[in-house]
């Protein structure tokens, strides 16, 4: 995904990737520092961007500024000269800094391999000239990096001119308007849907009570992230939307919820929308949010909710996972009184803890993450089925605060970044969540069988799955494909799976139409499935036999699975 998004963008732009590794959000980097596990650093957090870099072709790579094994990762020559430029053979892509976060260590920066400081903050240069008159920095440092910055831009300009000019009637158009609404539409995930509530008739006259705040605003991410603050169309809120459709009678309310449990009671159906909590969704300072005004063409933003070490004391005592207590006070009541005709919208941007009375009594859950300002007319195509969610979960959603909380993040400002890391901590306890990884609903239902695997000679390999649309409606399959290395038990001879190493290594997508089969072809990547050899300093994909499940989200039980055997051991 991080390839195709690449390789997209840089039909028109110079695209770098970031974070480079191990990036906190911006809140805890200040006072949390990392450590790492050398093997899970390369298996886990390394290789996506390595596959991302050699794929795609960016220009550059972000390095997180994030502490690490007591130094920030701006100025660890370890990653950003062993590894980057040698180790993977990257020389020629530039490293850059994250723009909000100040360089400690200018010259030390340099040395390390990092070529551009972006320039809201500007605290190298001052401290570079210094060191070359002290005789600190060599003019040798400066001339390497400043080779790779011009010859960066040289290869870029060659790129550039033979891009074609898009006509003025090109920017904002209709067509692009429509794909970024669906795109809203189909990448909702939809979490339940007792009786089918979903979708809702659309023709017979409805009643809608329409709860939350979010439900007038554009989207969540616009209050929040000062990166999804830039120039395009005016966008449409949830409430306008369904405003305008021709068979719906909207009822409102932002907050009150004793008003809020009479409009549900009267209402046909109604739609709850819930935010994060404001306490763990942070605002840059007044005199950052005026630079990336001047930089970004801001409008006027709202106060934050929360200080820093508010902020940060939400993710230690667990906090982050919160949803809004105002919206979920208005939840609580539409549900006690209407949960049969009730839908919840969640919109977040990483794992919320969706607490057990929604979780009950909703008939149905979508999850969305931070959209566009199409979000409320694809938020109104899912409703009423002119596009179906075929989103599904990149993370898992814990089933309770105690499952998903690390004893190590919460009293210390230390954590070891290791193999069991965020969902595979819940993998080794043996605690199933809320909603695994990959799940999600659509408006149709499949079986999967007659699975085929092609031979294994290289990176990649195809498996071919049939899958039959057993519903009444024409709809997408999200077909998906976990491994594992197969391994002989020391009991019994049959081969046993260690959940914990078992990855994701493809998935496709294919519309199936209704009481039809199809034949969907995935196309499967070893690279997850390697292994850091400390003696080699390479990652290798074993020889042997695998084990292949087929599914629909990771854990189903209704999984195909087939042994594939690796010929020999394959370098990543």
């Amino acid at each position: 995904m991080g390839s195709a998004a690449t390789k997209g963008a840089r039909k028109r732009v110079m695209v770098g990737v970031r974070y480079l590794a191990l990036g906190s959000r911006d809140v805890m980097r200040e006072d949390l520092h990392s450590s790492r596990d050398e093997i899970a650093l390369d298996e886990l957090f390394l290789q996506p961007f390595k596959d991302v870099l050699t794929e795609s072709g960016a220009e550059a790579v972000f390095s997180s500024s994030d502490t690490v094994d007591s130094a920030p990762w701006t100025e660890n020559s370890a990653l950003l000269t062993s590894i980057l430029r040698q180790r993977w053979r990257l020389n020629e892509i530039l490293v850059v800094n994250d723009a909000t976060s100040p360089l400690r260590n200018g010259p030390g920066s340099v040395k390390a391999g990092l070529d551009i400081e972006l320039p809201l903050k500007n605290h190298r240069t001052i401290a570079i000239e210094q060191a070359l008159g002290y005789g600190k920095l060599n003019w040798s440092d400066i001339q390497v990096m400043t080779e790779r910055i011009i010859a960066a831009q040289l290869r870029y300009y060659c790129l550039a001119v033979r891009m074609p000019t898009p006509l003025p009637n090109q920017i904002r158009c209709k067509e692009h308007i429509a794909l970024a609404r669906r795109s809203v539409a189909e990448s909702m995930v939809l979490l339940k849907n007792d009786d089918n509530l979903l979708p809702l008739s659309g023709t017979s006259k409805l009643r809608l009570a329409v709860l939350g705040a979010l439900a007038d605003r554009v989207g969540t991410a616009y209050h929040f992230d000062p990166s999804s603050h830039v120039l395009g169309p005016s966008g449409t809120t949830p409430l306008e939307a369904l405003q305008s459709r021709h068979n719906l009678e909207v009822d409102y309310e932002r907050d009150d919820a004793f008003r809020a449990a009479q409009l549900a009671l009267a209402a046909d159906a109604v739609l709850v929308l819930i935010r994060p909590s404001c306490e763990v969704e942070p605002l840059p300072p007044v005199h950052e949010v005026s630079r990336f005004r001047r930089l970004l063409c801001i409008s006027s933003r709202p106060k934050p909710h929360a200080t820093k070490s508010d902020i940060r004391n939400s993710f230690r005592n667990g906090r982050a996972l919160d949803l809004d207590k105002s919206d979920l006070k208005l939840a609580r009541k539409a549900l006690t009184v209407a949960g049969n005709k009730t839908v919840v919208v969640i919109e977040a941007g990483n794992t919320v803890l969706i607490p057990s009375f929604v979780r009950q009594n909703a008939a149905a859950i979508i999850f969305s993450s931070y959209s566009c300002r199409q979000y409320g007319n694809g938020l109104k195509d899912v409703l009423f089925g002119d596009q179906e969610p075929s989103g599904r979960l990149p993370f898992v959603l814990p089933g309770s605060r105690r499952l998903a909380e690390n004893k190590d993040e919460t009293v210390s400002s230390e954590i070891k970044r290791d193999r069991i890391w965020k969902s595979r901590r819940l993998q080794s306890k043996r605690q199933p969540p809320a909603f695994p990884f990959g799940f999600g609903l659509g408006y149709s239902h499949f079986s999967l069988n007659s699975l085929s695997c092609s031979s294994i000679t290289g990176n990649t390999f195809e498996i071919v799955i049939n899958a039959v649309n057993t519903s009444e409606h024409s709809g997408a399959v999200i077909v998906q494909v976990y491994a594992s290395k197969a391994r002989e038990s020391d009991s019994m001879p049959s081969r046993s799976i260690d959940d914990n190493d078992k990855r994701l290594i493809g998935f496709a997508k294919e519309v199936v139409k209704s009481g039809r089969s199809g034949e969907v072809t995935v196309t499967c990547r070893l690279n997850s499935l390697a292994k850091y050899n400390k003696e080699t300093a390479q990652v290798i994909v074993a020889a042997g036999d695998y084990e292949i499940n087929v599914c629909q989200f990771e854990g189903d039980d209704r999984a195909v699975s087939s042994i594939c055997r690796v010929m020999q051991h394959i370098i990543c």
